[in-house]
Formats: structure tokens, sequence, C-alpha cells
């Protein structure tokens, strides 16, 4: 855990961490001071800062409880952005096999809009020489 890179344990581990002042009241961090260490580190890195408000929203209204769902989600965000953030905000849960319909369809709309390079080659090009 907390090693060079994130892995699924620091996520799922940094899940549970979050919920111990709602747990175990005010000032559990005296009794477990390696849990705070952890929750801190994990806190300072830039995915769990990227991980953003409606992500955390999701996990602590119990909209999407799995780790991996959650580590999907904040993959996703990652290369789509806000359609993701617009389509979590709208689910009653987060499931696998709701997560795999999204997945599919910004596969789809991607697959729609062209890429420029390849307009750039459909396209005809006026030569000044011939008119």
């Amino acid at each position: 855990m907390l090693g060079d890179a994130a892995t699924i344990v620091d996520m799922a581990v940094w899940g549970w961490a979050r919920a111990v002042l709602y747990v175990l009241g005010t000032d559990p961090w005296e009794k477990l001071p390696n849990v705070k260490r952890l929750l801190d580190a994990v806190n300072a890195r830039p995915a769990a800062q990227r991980a953003g408000h409606w992500l955390q929203q999701a996990h602590r209204e119990g909209r999407c409880r799995g780790i991996n769902e959650l580590h999907d989600l904040r993959r996703l965000h990652g290369e789509h952005g806000g359609a993701v953030e617009a389509w979590a905000a709208q689910q009653p849960t987060i499931t696998r096999d709701r997560l795999t319909e999204l997945r599919a369809g910004l596969e789809r709309r991607a697959a729609a809009v062209p890429s420029a390079a390849a307009t750039a080659v459909q396209s005809p090009t006026h030569d000044i020489a011939t008119g």
C-alpha cells in the first residue's frame, strides 16, 4: 500500500478510512494514527484530488459502492470528462452493467466523431496551379 503507484487496495482503504470519523466519533485518530497517515497520504495524491466531489458524493450516498466501479468511473472521467460526471449524477445506482452500457455509448460516440486528420484526408484540396 502507498507505493509509487496507487493500487486498488489503496483506493479501498481510502474509501473506508474516510468514514472513520462518522463511525468512531470525534477524534479516532489518536487510536488509529496509521489509518490517519494513510488517509492523508492518499488524499494528497493527484488521483484522489481528481476524483472530485461528484465521485465521493456518489460513494457516500450509496449509489456507487463497489471499489471496481469507483475505479472505472474515475478512469472513464479522465477520458471523457463531464459526460461521465453528468451520467453519474442521473443514476440511482451505479452498477457494473450500467458502467458497461456507459462505456459502450461513449465508444460509439467517439467513433461517430471523425478525427481532424481523417477529415483532412477526405476533404478535397484546392490546387492553386490547376485552379
